[in-house]
């Protein structure tokens, strides 16, 4: 559950409503829900919606900026691999 104080906040039934579509909207934005849906990893191929790349033998380096970079940065990881993640050096 991502609304921590839900049973505080739920105080009648309009607003046990609300705060599940609250959860559902929220929860339907989080990159472990989102990221699997539009990046396949298969066969060296990485395909990120309609567009396929050939990475065997690349590096990929993952670059980010803002509140959700580092999630989605670790969702990545985990459809990647973390053996395939250059860390720079």
């Amino acid at each position: 559950m991502i609304i921590k104080n839900h049973k505080d906040l739920a105080l009648n039934t309009l607003r046990e409503t609300v705060l599940k579509y609250a959860e559902v909207g929220v929860e339907s934005v989080l990159p472990k829900m989102f990221m699997p849906k539009s990046i396949v990893f298969q066969n060296e191929l990485l395909c990120v919606n309609k567009k396929k790349f050939n990475i065997k033998n690349k590096r990929v380096f993952v670059v980010g900026a803002g509140k959700a970079s580092a999630a989605m940065a670790v969702e990545l990881e985990r459809i990647l691999g973390v053996e395939r993640i250059t860390d720079g050096m």
